[in-house]
């Protein structure tokens, strides 16, 4: 069975693609998401899903370290959207297609060994987490920023895959 990971940029896309690479999975992931439209209807399309003011700390983290912006939490939260991360509002809601097997970041673990069972490959035991280092952390004044800034859409989803938001 061919697999193919919806990659939501900042919501451990390249940690769930290297733990099913390195079980066998034959996986091919992209970040658009109209690729899917075109990929063979027996082919089994999953994604995750990230607290959205976690996933928007962490772009906003992500383009700082890279240098891609420079500026305050402020400017990049009122800048035109970059197109391959789609901003911060909504970004979730608009990747999402019917028929994608989702999963939350948290429970990262669960959809590998799910996907494994599915395809007919042990799951790995152990994975590298490319996750958010404790350094990274937001104030209460940050937070209520992006909380703000993320859309209903994406807190209403994530709370229907996940854990509430606020």
């Amino acid at each position: 069975m061919r697999v193919h990971l919806m990659h939501i940029p900042k919501t451990g896309g390249i940690t769930a693609y290297r733990a099913l690479t390195a079980a066998g999975v034959d996986v091919t992931r992209g970040h658009n998401p109209a690729d899917v439209d075109d990929l063979p209807s027996d082919t089994l399309v999953i994604t995750l899903l990230r607290n959205p003011v976690d996933r928007a700390w962490s772009a906003y983290r992500y383009e700082l370290r890279q240098k891609y912006f420079e500026g305050t939490l402020r400017e990049y939260l009122d800048r035109k959207p970059d197109i391959w991360y789609w901003g911060v509002r909504n970004v979730q809601a608009r990747y999402m297609r019917p028929g994608v097997l989702v999963d939350t970041t948290d429970k990262l673990d669960r959809l590998i060994r799910k996907v494994c069972a599915m395809v007919g490959v042990e799951p790995p035991t152990d994975y590298e987490w490319h996750g958010r280092s404790p350094d990274e952390d937001y104030t209460l004044r940050e937070y209520s920023m992006l909380a703000a800034a993320v859309g209903e859409e994406d807190r209403a989803l994530y709370s229907i895959f996940g854990q509430r938001v606020w």
